[in-house]
């Protein structure tokens, strides 16, 4: 048995799915805030620190040995102070 298609139908489910699209985009748009300079500056570190951990794994683990070993030095010296 052959494939049947309504082309018609198919068509004006096209055009349905165009005319909602274009209704999105047009909401969108008369919504738009622009956004504060500073609003991007947690994502921009957020991606830098994530690219950073991927591409410098070891480096990163050596400088938190570093800084765990300073503060327990820290926290060494402050013992003897009291």
């Amino acid at each position: 048995m052959p494939f049947v298609c309504d082309l018609n139908n198919e068509l004006e489910v096209t055009q349905l799915n165009t005319l909602n699209h274009r209704k999105d985009i047009q909401d969108k748009i008369a919504s738009y805030e622009p956004i504060d300079v500073h609003e991007p500056k947690p994502a921009e570190s957020q991606i830098i620190k994530m690219v950073q951990s991927e591409a410098f794994p070891e480096e990163l683990q050596l400088l938190e040995e570093v800084k765990s070993k300073k503060q327990g030095f820290n926290r060494d010296i402050g013992k003897d102070e009291k």
